[in-house]
Formats: structure tokens, sequence, C-alpha cells
């Protein structure tokens, strides 16, 4: 996307989360580089967001989630700074999130550059997280972001990347995406694969991630 943004995080908010490498590193080398990034994601976030879709890709990643109401949040187990002052009122929850969007992202920093052998950034800038106000941005970014298999050239169709959520759908497999709320929200699985086949890139979104 075009829009280097950081929305406030907020409770119920749908946003659209990605970022992508400094330029010329890869954020994926091998099947344990994916694996290892899905699990390092549901340690952090899997109790704080709800996820409905994401895409990994050799040089960055999307997700699409929503941030759980404050009756469905608990950090008690959580043993930093950031959930202590969430726990006793002197932080909000955007603050929280960002704590730890911060602890995923330079544990994965410091890993690539140990393994690498290199210095410096792994990612260019902060991640970005784009608030989707309205249902039907919602059912886009869902399209998009499985579509960046075949705007990237990985694969001609959106089921030969195994890398993204798109499966799942089709499969319902997956035990910490929430697809069911999607496909209810759409009406089935077949609409789910029509929105697909029909989806069409804005021009903006073609012009960004080069």
């Amino acid at each position: 996307m075009l829009r280097k943004q950081r929305d406030y995080l907020d409770y119920g908010g749908v946003y659209h989360i990605y970022n992508r490498t400094a330029k010329g590193r890869s954020l994926f080398s091998s099947e344990s580089d994916y694996v290892s990034f899905l699990e390092r994601y549901r340690k952090y976030f899997h109790r704080y967001f709800v996820t409905f879709a994401y895409c990994l890709v050799p040089n960055h990643f999307h997700f699409l989630v929503r941030v759980k109401e404050p009756d469905e949040i608990d950090v008690s187990t959580e043993k930093t700074i950031a959930a202590r002052k969430y726990l006793s009122g002197e932080c909000n929850i955007n603050f929280f999130l960002e704590h730890q969007l911060a602890r995923m992202f330079s544990g994965i920093a410091i890993k690539k550059n140990n393994v690498e052998n290199k210095k410096g950034p792994l990612f260019d800038e902060a991640t970005k997280r784009v608030l989707l106000k309205t249902e039907g941005r919602l059912v886009y970014q869902l399209c998009y972001i499985h579509h960046n298999v075949i705007h990237h050239h990985l694969g001609k169709h959106y089921k030969d990347w195994k890398y993204s959520s798109y499966l799942a759908y089709l499969n319902g497999k997956s035990s910490w995406l929430s697809t069911h709320i999607i496909l209810e929200m759409l009406g089935g699985v077949d609409v789910f694969i029509d929105l697909h086949n029909n989806f069409k890139l804005e021009r903006k979104e073609m012009l960004s991630w080069e």
C-alpha cells in the first residue's frame, strides 16, 4: 500500500497490519522462517487479536486482524513493563500492543542478523497498521492480502502459495484463524471464492510494494 500509516490500535478496531524489509533483504529464506514467524506472531498476538487473514512473501507480510474487546484481553501472564502499566491503568491498549510489536520484530531482526552475520535494521520503517472503517474495505483488504501471491508472481492462483490463509478458508482446518467470522459475514465459501476470482487491484495498490 502507498499509505505509510500507523493508525491508533483500539478495542474492536479492524486493521490491515503490514511491513516490508529494508531493500535487498529477505524476511523468509526457508520453510522454517515462515513457520517460526507465524509461531512468534501467535505467541505475541493470539490473545489480543482476532486474526482473519495473512500472507507471508519473501520480503514482507500482511495480516488482517481485529483487536479484541477489553473483557477478552488478559495480559496477566505477560512479564513486561508495558503489561504492568496496562494492568494498572498507566497506559492504553495501543501502548501495550505497540510494545508487543516491538518485542516480536526486534527478536526476529536479532535472529536474522545473527544468522546472516549482518548489522542494521531488518525493516526500513515501523510496522504499518491501517484502520478499516467499512465492511467493504475489510472485504477488499481480505482479497488484496491473498492476491499478493499472484501480484508478486509466486503462483498463478491463490491456492499455489501455502504461506497465506487462503487455503484455510477452503479446508477450514486452521485452529487459530477466525475464518468462520468472515465466511458468515460473506455468506459462505462460494462467495469467498467468487470475490477472490473477480478481485481487481486498485491502481494505487498496483504501484506499491515494487
